[in-house]
């Protein structure tokens, strides 16, 4: 078996997807760092669904939103991810090569007047400010580096700063209509009419999630969303640009949200037996992780169809190329630990409980 480091292969996939969109190396790891020393508020509510043991507040609001669904739900916890889109947009103005200075302090006056207008952030409000948002990030960088397309990004900017993005929930076709009328060709919209929308609540975040978040937080009717704070990141072995890295998360986590929880407790105790009997099993970090890896890869649909179908060997090929840095990956990790680890969970599985067995896999 290949045992080159799965961090290895990850660097060289990337690199072949930013050869083929045309970015240099040094213009993306520029962005990277950027990204890392913006002072982001840390989105404690969504780190709370990865604490080994049930959270109350997330219990109470995740009870709220099956009461009220997505018309009456509200909480203070939202307020986190437009304090760090102000954070974002404040370090642009500071850029030297920033070229919309009154736009983008119009948009930074609107986030802010809404978080100063109330303790509890409505949940359609949020959301249709992050879409106003996402969309004048797309406006915005599509300008830069390019002076004469400068003057035509401005004028959509402040258009669409002009524009409520609460009236998508009134109908997503007529709104996007409207802002391809002012020049905004594949707005980013979602009126949250899906079915899934208003048993599920997503959370849009800044917020980079560990490994043991995709397992954890299954005890909870809550998807995280992702927001990108670089221009750019390299996910599921492609690169994406911010907008197009938030429809796939709203895909994602749509694709993630089979079956209704209604049993958080029965979620918590198979959680406790898996992790104890791990435990018991084996105390190498490397495998823990390797296990970790693999539980994340059967909720990941870019290697769940290699899984499904048995053609597990792929599917380690697909996981190596679609982790991040961010996911805890250790240099250590080979598919070795992930042979051990696959060995491990498929002794483990089937003894939990209210655990089906696991299908038979080879290499």
């Amino acid at each position: 078996m290949n045992s080159t480091p799965l961090y290895r292969r990850n660097i060289l996939a990337r690199k072949a997807c930013l050869d083929k969109e045309k970015i240099s190396a040094e213009a993306y790891q520029k962005e990277q760092a950027r990204a890392s020393k913006l002072p982001l508020q840390q989105d404690d509510f969504l780190l709370s669904l990865n604490e080994p043991h049930l959270s109350a507040r997330a219990e109470e609001l995740d009870d709220l939103f099956q009461r009220v669904g997505p018309e009456g739900f509200a909480c203070k916890e939202l307020g986190t991810v437009l304090a760090n889109a102000v954070v974002l947009l404040k370090d642009w103005l500071d850029q030297e090569d920033c070229y919309a200075t009154e736009e983008l302090q119009a948009l930074i006056t609107l986030l802010e007047g809404y978080l100063l207008s109330t303790e509890n952030y409505d949940y359609r409000r949020v959301h249709a400010l992050v879409m106003q948002f996402l969309n004048i990030c797309e406006e915005y960088e599509a300008g830069l580096g390019h002076s004469v397309k400068q003057r035509c990004q401005k004028k959509r900017i402040a258009a669409l700063i002009e524009t409520d993005f609460m009236e998508v929930y009134a109908g997503r076709d007529a709104f996007r209509s409207k802002l391809k009328a002012l020049g905004v060709y594949d707005p980013l919209t979602y009126d949250m009419s899906h079915p899934m929308d208003s048993l599920f609540l997503f959370w849009p975040s800044f917020q980079a999630l560990p490994l043991t978040f995709f397992t954890r937080s299954l005890r909870y009717n809550i998807k995280p969303i992702g927001i990108l704070a670089a221009r750019w990141a390299f996910h599921d072995g492609r690169l994406f640009p911010r907008s197009l890295f938030y429809r796939h998360d709203r895909f994602h986590a749509r694709q993630q949200s089979q079956g209704h929880i209604t049993d958080r407790d029965s979620k918590q105790t198979l959680l406790e037996a898996r992790e104890h009997a791990v435990g018991t099993i084996t105390q190498d970090k490397d495998i823990q992780l390797a296990i970790w890896l693999l539980l994340f890869t059967e909720h990941h649909e870019a290697a769940l169809d290699l899984l499904s179908r048995g053609q597990y060997a792929a599917s380690l090929e697909t996981l190596a190329d679609m982790i991040e840095e961010h996911d805890q990956l250790t240099k250590t990790i080979t598919p070795l630990h992930l042979e051990a680890g696959k060995v491990i969970l498929d002794y483990v599985e089937p003894r939990l409980p209210m655990r089906r067995s696991r299908p038979k896999r080879s290499y």
